[in-house]
């Protein structure tokens, strides 16, 4: 579904012809697409999810000119994400991604409740 979604926002319309979405009043024009994939391995701690995180930030930095490399993730992603809006004049596409490997990191169960909390 991902890989469809990103084909769209790609203006790959011929990978469209004969369906619906080829028939819908679009402009078929490339967005800036910010995928971030966390599937690709199992995250014990924050720092390991903070290393995959800084390496997609480096590569989408370079793409966009983005000058905050210096700032910490929460506020790089912000501004990645106005540098891919001014350089291309488009709506920046966030690509979905599944939450599971964050719950890995950031959910822990309290014992003696048994609740679930983030942390």
């Amino acid at each position: 579904m991902v890989s469809t979604l990103e084909a769209f926002f790609s203006g790959k319309k011929d990978l469209f012809e004969g369906l619906y979405a080829s028939t819908v009043d679009w402009e078929w024009k490339e967005y800036p697409i910010l995928h971030l994939d966390l599937n690709v391995k199992k995250y014990e701690t924050k720092e390991d999810l903070g290393k995959i995180l800084n390496r997609h930030l480096e590569q989408w930095e370079q793409r966009y000119d983005s000058p905050y490399a210096d700032r910490d993730l929460e506020e790089r992603f912000l501004q990645v994400v106005e540098c891919a809006y001014r350089k291309t004049g488009q709506r920046v596409v966030i690509s979905p991604m599944k939450a599971h490997p964050i719950k890995q990191v950031y959910m822990q169960c309290d014992c003696n409740t048994g609740q679930r909390m983030l942390q």
